[in-house]
């Protein structure tokens, strides 16, 4: 009875220095990029610190027994069992839902909490772009016991609107012409829908054009509006000269 306390205190003594190992883990004073891979390895070490501790009271207890190699073997083996289940688990839901599933690059899929359009395909996880522009890699295991919704890829397309200002000395549909060529250029945007352009003011030095466009996200959007100024800029800037 004794010993089984003496184990049961150093099992939660344990428990909270790799908790308290964790916490620490999180405030290295270290980049950001080795910092992500230590918290990644923590899961395993912490396994590791607790084989150890099994295989240790297993020898303990035992002692000579005929009994402790089939034992040690055993937690080994359990063990073993764990850590491939750690990284196979993502793998084989991968396989699964890619075959349930045809996952297309910049399509928008929600499941539960997560909602956004995807970025890359990986073989453990995918890369969700979020609305605010933030990417989110997601564990194939952590999608497939959710419910999943999968949008076609004409429904992950949002629209956008944008003003662009331009020189009267550049004719109207020469504009519209080149707004258009621009969009359709850059690889923010869909081809798959042409935008619509008009006219919504004109003074003596600039004609103002509303552009409507589809692209994946607003960030995109905001990026293809910017290049749309910077080329009207710089065409300004030639006709000055």
């Amino acid at each position: 009875m004794i010993v089984t306390l003496y184990y049961l205190v150093f099992a939660v003594a344990l428990f909270f220095m790799l908790r308290l190992a964790s916490q620490l883990a999180k405030t290295i004073p270290t980049s950001k990029k080795y910092r992500k891979v230590i918290l990644r390895g923590f899961p395993l070490f912490e396994l590791a610190i607790w084989a150890a501790f099994v295989l240790w009271v297993v020898n303990h207890a035992l002692g000579n027994s005929e009994y402790l190699t089939l034992a040690t073997t055993s937690v080994l083996l359990v063990f073993l069992l764990i850590i491939s289940w750690f990284f196979l688990r993502d793998f084989i839901a991968g396989i699964i839902l890619k075959t349930e599933f045809p996952f297309e690059i910049n399509q928008r899929i929600a499941a539960s909490k997560y909602d956004g359009a995807i970025k890359r395909l990986g073989y453990r996880s995918l890369e969700l772009e979020m609305d605010n522009g933030d990417i989110v890699k997601i564990p194939y295991s952590q999608i497939a016991s959710r419910s999943i919704h999968l949008q076609n890829m004409e429904d992950s397309l949002r629209g956008h609107e944008t003003l662009v200002k331009a020189s009267t000395k550049i004719p109207v549909q020469t504009a519209k012409d080149i707004i258009t060529k621009e969009v359709l250029l850059t690889p923010w945007a869909t081809t798959k829908q042409v935008p619509t352009i008009r006219v919504v003011e004109q003074t003596d030095q600039t004609n103002s054009y509303s552009v409507h466009f589809h692209s994946v996200s607003s960030k995109y959007a905001a990026s293809i509006s910017q290049h749309l100024k910077t080329v009207f800029d710089s065409k300004g800037d030639e006709n000055k000269s």
